[in-house]
């Protein structure tokens, strides 16, 4: 996708929020992996509960697995840059929660697979997801901003009045823009690729 030269300023605006959302989700994730060492049984016990309720999945056709995937991960994403109109609490919320559970299961994982395993089932769909999941947070955190600028000028707002206001508007508008043009092809190819392995 070419952006225009108005929004290729934008998105370099948004860089910094990017690396942001690279931090805390860093942050979160060697939290998750310290707590594993911290509290190996409950965190097996917990990994396994997840992995039993999602065993299901594992018997969907090749199709739907990945349907199911690419939705999953686009709503939660969507989710992420929306509900950053909240001050952005939201968008932190959930981007500490995934590089947590991600931090646990990576560590669980690499107990029992090994580093090499690890990494080839992780890393070429995860790059991928991983790179939405930061871009979706980082325009999460910029419709916050925005939204704590707006919340100083006008400190009773509806929030239908929220919603409408100049700047957000121009920003969700932004959003929907990067959301369909760049976050969803990269969460089709980590859907695409996810499915594969599964099923190989």
């Amino acid at each position: 996708m070419i952006l225009k030269k108005e929004e290729r300023k934008i998105f370099k605006k948004i860089g910094k929020y990017i690396l942001f959302s690279l931090l805390i989700f860093f942050i979160f994730l060697i939290a998750g992996v310290f707590f594993v060492f911290l509290k190996p049984s409950l965190c097996a016990e917990y990994f396994e509960k997840i992995r039993d309720s999602f065993s299901v999945l594992f018997d969907l056709h090749f199709l739907a697995l990945g349907v199911f995937i690419f939705l999953n991960n686009s709503l939660k994403i969507f989710l992420f840059i929306f509900l950053g109109v909240f001050l952005g609490v939201p968008t932190f919320f959930f981007l500490a929660l995934n590089g947590w559970v991600l931090g646990i299961a990576g560590a669980i994982a690499y107990s029992q697979m090994g580093i090499k395993d690890l990494f080839l089932s992780l890393f070429f769909h995860g790059i991928f997801e991983i790179t939405a999941l930061l871009i979706g947070s980082a325009i999460g955190f910029w419709i916050g901003e925005g939204s704590w600028r707006e919340f100083k000028k006008k400190k009773k707002l509806s929030k239908k009045e929220i919603f409408c206001l100049p700047l957000l508007r121009k920003r969700f508008s932004f959003a929907l823009h990067i959301f369909f043009y760049i976050i969803v092809p990269l969460l089709f190819l980590a859907a695409l690729i996810e499915t594969a392995l599964i099923f190989i």
